[in-house]
């Protein structure tokens, strides 16, 4: 099952996503939710490995939202970070037997809607002592762990050729990309929110998947976007 398609999957015990749920439930939603429960049960190790796997289909999210909005009131980097201060302060609530990629996503969406709401607002990586944040212990150092990804994935030469490929797109093509390629809609609920057919929206899917695929380029980080 791919990240960018995970649904929820519910336990057969129905439990709700409490740490009994079954390990071949977690294992079919996907990696990325293998390290988010680790994180949840309290292994810090498997941070950066969740960090790096889902931050590049994070940033890819939020530039092709602020391109959508035909807007750059926000800085991509300030949104990502209070996603992920949003998301460790409340990591207790995620629901395990679902996708941790759509919760996430669901975060991103709020502090992007209140990024634009407070454009002058800075935010940082590393919580201020007055934030009023709960952190579990070493997170600090998780916060540094996640600075250091970032800034290697700005300079990534795959994620630049990423972007100008988005920037080549119409926008019926970004909006493609972001509903299939990274929200995980189907092609016709896809289409349903840009009205069009769903054979129109499925078949320009198809190509634009392949088209992100086949560029030598940026290959193994359209990989991990569309995983």
């Amino acid at each position: 099952m791919t990240g960018a398609n995970e649904h929820a999957v519910q336990d057969s015990s129905g439990d709700g996503g409490r740490e009994d749920v079954r390990e071949d439930v977690i294992e079919q939603l996907g990696r990325t939710n293998v390290l988010a429960r680790k994180y949840r049960a309290g292994d810090p190790g498997s941070f950066p490995a969740l960090f790096e796997r889902i931050t590049p289909a994070l940033i890819a999210w939020v530039e092709l939202r602020l391109r959508s909005d035909g807007s750059r009131r926000v800085d991509a980097q300030d949104v990502l970070q209070d996603v992920w201060l949003r998301a460790l302060e409340g990591f207790d609530g995620y629901d395990s037997s679902r996708s941790f990629r759509a919760w996430i996503l669901g975060i991103a969406k709020n502090t992007l809607l209140q990024c634009y709401a407070r454009r002058t607002a800075a935010f940082s990586l590393s919580p201020s002592p007055d934030s009023g944040a709960s952190t579990r212990a070493g997170e600090p150092k998780l916060f540094d762990q996640g600075t250091s990804i970032v800034t290697r994935l700005a300079k990534d030469d795959s994620f630049r050729a990423f972007m100008r490929f988005v920037d080549e797109l119409d926008e019926e093509e970004r909006a493609l990309l972001l509903y299939c390629g990274i929200e995980g809609y189907s092609c016709a609920q896809a289409a349903a929110r840009l009205q069009i057919s769903s054979d129109t929206a499925g078949k320009r899917w198809q190509v634009l998947r392949a088209r992100l695929r086949d560029n030598t380029a940026m290959k193994s980080l359209a990989t991990a976007i569309l995983e």
